[in-house]
Order: C-alpha cells, then sequence, then structure tokens
C-alpha cells in the first residue's frame, strides 16, 4: 500500500510540474527582445509592442556610463550620472474580457554602479526623491521585503503601492550591470483573457510576477 501511495505521489507530482510549465511561455534568444536574457511569462498574456529592443551600442553606452560614474569624484551613484528612466527592453500585459490591461511587467537594463553595495544602491534610489520622482508619482512608496524568497546577494524586491495601484520593484546585479522589473496591477485576482489564443483563466498578479522574477536569468556576464 505504501509503495502504490509513493507512486501515486511521483505521478501527481510530475504531472503538476508538467501542468505549471505549459502555463508559461519561455523567451530566449530566439526572440530578438530575449536576446541578452531568459524569462518565463503566462502563456496568457501579450508581448507588448513599446520595445526598444537591447544592443551591442546599449551595452556599450552602459559600460562607458557606469566607469564614468567610478572615475567622476561628484558622483556618488550611478544614478547620478544615469537618471533612472525605466526603458522598457521587455514587456507584457494581462488583460480583461474588456480588453483592459489589468497586469504590466515590464524589464529595464541599467548601467553597473562599482561604488556602492548593491542593496545601499537601490535603498538610496527610493530614499533620495532626485532618482525616484519619476517612479514615485505613478507607483507610490515602495518598501524592501527582506523576508522574500527572492531576495538574495544579487537580487532584491520591494513592494510599492499607490492608492489602488500595487506593484513589484524587482532588482537584479550583474558583475557590470542591473536589471530592474516592474510589474504593477490594480485587483489582487481578476479573470484574464487573451482573445487571440482563446485562453481565459483567473489570474492573481502578485503570483504571477513573483513566477516572472522567479524565473529571469541574465545572459550578460
Amino acid at each position: 500500500m505504501k509503495k502504490k501511495l509513493l507512486s501515486l505521489s511521483i505521478v501527481f507530482l510530475l504531472f503538476s510540474c508538467e501542468k505549471n510549465d505549459e502555463n508559461f511561455v519561455l523567451c530566449d534568444s530566439e526572440n530578438s527582445l530575449c536576446k541578452y536574457f531568459e524569462l518565463k511569462y503566462d502563456n496568457i498574456a501579450e508581448i507588448t509592442e513599446d520595445n526598444a529592443e537591447l544592443g551591442v551600442q546599449d551595452i556599450i553606452t552602459y559600460n562607458n556610463l557606469s566607469n564614468q560614474n567610478l572615475n567622476d569624484k561628484n558622483s556618488s551613484t550611478i544614478f547620478d550620472i544615469y537618471t533612472g528612466i525605466f526603458i522598457p527592453r521587455f514587456s507584457f500585459s494581462i488583460k480583461n474580457a474588456q480588453s483592459i490591461e489589468k497586469l504590466w511587467f515590464g524589464l529595464a537594463l541599467y548601467p553597473g554602479d562599482k561604488k556602492n553595495d548593491f542593496k545601499k544602491l537601490t535603498d538610496q534610489y527610493y530614499l533620495n526623491d532626485n532618482y525616484s520622482f519619476q517612479s514615485k508619482g505613478v507607483y507610490g512608496d515602495c518598501m524592501r521585503d527582506d523576508n522574500s524568497y527572492l531576495d538574495s546577494s544579487k537580487s532584491t524586491i520591494y513592494n510599492c503601492i499607490n492608492n489602488e495601484l500595487k506593484s513589484y520593484d524587482y532588482w537584479v546585479s550583474d558583475n557590470d550591470y542591473i536589471w530592474r522589473m516592474i510589474c504593477v496591477w490594480d485587483e489582487d485576482k481578476f479573470e484574464g483573457v487573451n482573445q487571440r489564443k482563446l485562453i481565459v483563466k483567473d489570474i492573481k498578479p502578485s503570483d504571477t510576477c513573483r513566477a516572472t522574477f522567479k524565473s529571469f536569468n541574465s545572459k550578460l556576464e
């Protein structure tokens, strides 16, 4: 009997993992937008059109900005050199039956900061209004979540709220670059609809965002 139960448990576990994989799409180098990273996103999501594809010239520019910050005595952080503008290199949205965007995810690349500790740097971004004024007006106040499973020596997540709008700000550090991901929503649960793929299912934005964050893998190192 124990052997039968164990076998059933293994089959159920394999089926569950397989089903979960089927619900997510891998964006990798086959998509030019994901040439320098890979991540998974829910199959109900739609890739948005307002993406600035990351190219070699961008990377060279970010390297130069990083070195400029390192050598400039008047610059305390990379955000003194690079204003912190969020340029989506890859983004997707999930809509409802009325084609209203209910969840939005975007990923951007920033120059690395060779002067500061990674988490002290991201904290400073939110504490200094000169850095965060652009995003603070939209996403509100953000608090770092040190208890999240997404928190590590090279990654950190902030929970943000602005009236009815909720979002995550997720940062990942490479040796020479910083990746930032924003995921924003207005309802804790909604029915997502992809009319092109004929998919309808319940979406829990918090789970969807974190699953995408967890799947991220940089290819710049």
